[in-house]
């Protein structure tokens, strides 16, 4: 596949956040039209003639799961059949986020709160079939843990694993697609990676 893709974003600071977003996930853009697009982020739809076209509509809350949607497109696919996400409760956590088995993003925090924003918001503006979020039952995991079952189970599409983690932080279990990837990051991709056991929302 070899789309195109054209930005055509009025608003300069949503502009900014997609082209940086764009740049992260390696996604080739153009500002200037020259009719062999075809597809087209916009914030103004009204603005595009569709044709053969595919806009994709981006917001201020919408644009990163827009950015995995474009991507996905330039593949000739639409949807990431399973978004994991791998948390390793040392200090600070550290959240890898894994789609069909490429690394999207790793991060970092001591707040749960802004785990929760984040997988809420994958949940909400990522195309996908299913979210699988595994927490590596290591020191400290168990508030991680209910704080984020009592927040997710229930959801459409969401399941919550425990996993092992035992060697989880001295290699990568497997070869991994994506991102440059630092040893103090090998702990979360491998508890996305690994086989967990499904956690029943009863059980909190």
């Amino acid at each position: 596949m070899n789309e195109r893709l054209l930005l055509n974003i009025k608003d300069s600071r949503l502009l900014v956040k997609v082209i940086n977003r764009l740049k992260f996930r390696s996604v080739s853009f153009t500002l200037q039209r020259s009719g062999r697009e075809d597809i087209v982020m916009t914030d103004d739809p009204s603005s595009i003639k569709s044709g053969n076209l595919h806009v994709v509509y981006v917001t201020h809350d919408n644009y990163e799961g827009r950015c995995e949607l474009v991507k996905l497109l330039i593949r000739g696919k639409l949807v990431y059949n399973e978004v994991r996400i791998g948390i390793d409760p040392g200090d600070p956590h550290t959240i890898a986020i894994m789609g069909n088995g490429e690394l999207i993003e790793v991060f970092r925090s001591d707040n749960v709160e802004q785990i929760l924003h984040k997988i809420l918001l994958i949940h909400k503006t990522y195309p996908y079939k299913n979210i699988v979020i595994k927490v590596g039952c290591g020191g400290g995991y168990e508030p991680i843990l209910k704080h984020l079952c009592c927040n997710l189970l229930g959801l459409d599409n969401v399941r919550v694993e425990v996993v092992d983690e035992s060697g989880t932080s001295r290699r990568l279990v497997k070869n991994v697609k994506g991102l440059r990837i630092a040893k103090r990051d090998y702990a979360a991709i491998n508890i996305a990676m690994k086989r967990g056991v499904e956690v029943d929302k009863k059980s909190w």
